[in-house]
């Protein structure tokens, strides 16, 4: 997979970084990084609550190298440990 950054991003839509950050988070209420987090965070949830996945398998697969940073940022989004889904 490409990673989409938002330098790719503004470029293609001729607008400054800045101002692709800017109109992102007014729009969506959150930055980019975050809205992508956030999305990735979903996609691991539905992979645990499945029961295909494990929480490292899950984390794996959603781009997060980091299990421990994965379980914080998943326990701080949903209120619960990815463990307490299985």
């Amino acid at each position: 997979t490409k990673k989409i950054t938002a330098e790719t991003l503004a470029d293609v839509c001729g607008i400054s970084v800045s101002y692709l950050r800017r109109l992102f988070s007014r729009c969506c209420g959150v930055s980019p990084i975050e809205y992508t987090i956030n999305l990735r965070l979903e996609y691991a949830k539905e992979m645990i609550y499945s029961g295909d996945f494990s929480v490292t398998a899950a984390a794996e697969k959603s781009s997060f190298n980091d299990i421990s940073y994965f379980s914080r940022t998943f326990k701080k989004h949903f209120g619960v440990s990815p463990t307490n889904l299985i």
